[in-house]
């Protein structure tokens, strides 16, 4: 179980680098926006294909004092998604461009963080309770995301790693848990779960923060249409 746990954790590394990269000071908070806009500014760059006006329209849709945005390659062509992130519900959409128009594959999916696996088409959601870490519980839960379906919190993940703290009669936490897998909804052993992560491209040090150079509304306009 432990190298499971040591997994979850290098999973969990770009959000506790993301979250310690933030600064309450507002010199730190201008030289982060600035990154994230340079960042966002290559990828529009190198980017191919026609959905620069189509991204523009819906980023003019969704925008909100809480809401920002960010483009990640989430399948395996040119044209990058779209991830628009409501930071005070902590919920997550993502579009991509088929048929000349905005399609959305992830709708309001809440997270306590949110990764997706470069052109792969994989996302996983992190979850904890009762408190999380060895002597709570938390979860990984990985969606396929494709043109069909959109992924929503109702959604059945492709897979899903589950870890439970024990208790003694007293709910003291004696040392061990209980590790649980499910492939497609349906609770399956360790080795069938390895082997779909791997046919899935899922690789322990792969995850990235979907929205780790989020802008906002504004900066996101600006940077498709200049």
């Amino acid at each position: 179980m432990k190298r499971y746990i040591v997994s979850c954790l290098l999973l969990l590394l770009p959000v506790l680098f993301s979250a310690c990269s933030k600064n309450t000071d507002g010199a730190g908070s201008s030289a982060q926006g600035s990154a994230s806009e340079e960042s966002v500014s290559e990828v529009i760059g190198d980017a191919d294909g026609d959905f620069r006006e189509i991204y523009a329209q819906t980023v003019r849709e969704n925008m909100g004092e809480d809401i920002l945005f960010s483009l990640i390659y989430l399948d395996d062509d040119e044209v990058p998604e779209l991830v628009v992130y409501d930071s005070f519900y902590g919920s997550c959409s993502i579009y991509t461009i088929k048929d000349d128009a905005a399609v959305c594959l992830m709708d309001q999916m809440t997270a306590v963080e949110l990764t997706y696996f470069e052109q792969s088409g994989v996302v996983a959601l992190f979850a904890r309770w009762n408190g999380g870490g060895d002597e709570g519980g938390y979860g990984w839960y990985y969606y396929q995301l494709t043109d069909g379906d959109i992924v929503t919190d109702d959604s059945v993940p492709a897979l899903g790693f589950t870890y439970n703290a024990l208790s003694d009669e007293a709910g003291v936490y004696t040392g061990r848990g209980v590790t649980d897998y499910t492939c497609a909804g349906r609770e399956c052993d360790e080795a069938a779960y390895r082997e779909k992560a791997d046919a899935l491209g899922i690789t322990e040090d792969g995850g990235r923060v979907c929205w780790e150079n989020a802008v906002s509304g504004e900066e996101m306009r600006s940077l498709l249409t200049e």
